[in-house]
């Protein structure tokens, strides 16, 4: 839903004038929405990437807390029944490189896919 709706927000941000300008140089519908439209919204689609990620990470661990027998939210839960903190910590720091490893991933892909933009954005 937050891709979407930041999807549908950076196409309607696009400039009225770069359709326009488009569409003189023979432009048709298709070639307005994947050569000006989405180039033009894939700032706010990584973003939303981004955003959508960190959410679902967080939803995957609470509801492995919550009962489903795997995981590692449920091994923090086990491990915290028995008090064995350091396992505790141990299964959040890897739950930290994960995330961090998504991340950069995500990151990756981006930084590829928005290069044009390089040195343009301080």
């Amino acid at each position: 839903m937050l891709v979407t709706t930041l999807t549908a927000a950076g196409i309607e941000s696009t400039p009225k004038v770069q359709f326009e300008a488009a569409r003189t140089l023979g432009g048709n519908n298709a070639y307005l929405v994947l050569h000006v439209a989405i180039p033009h919204a894939l700032p706010q689609i990584f973003l939303g990437i981004t955003t959508a990620n960190g959410y679902a990470f967080t939803t995957l661990v609470m509801a492995e807390m919550m009962g489903q027998p795997g995981g590692l939210g449920y091994y923090i839960n086990a491990s915290k029944v028995w008090s064995a903190y350091y396992k505790v910590f141990a299964a959040i720091i890897v739950m930290a490189i994960l995330f961090g490893i998504i991340t950069k991933l995500i990151e990756l892909v981006r930084d590829h896919a928005l290069r044009w933009q390089k040195g343009v954005i301080r």
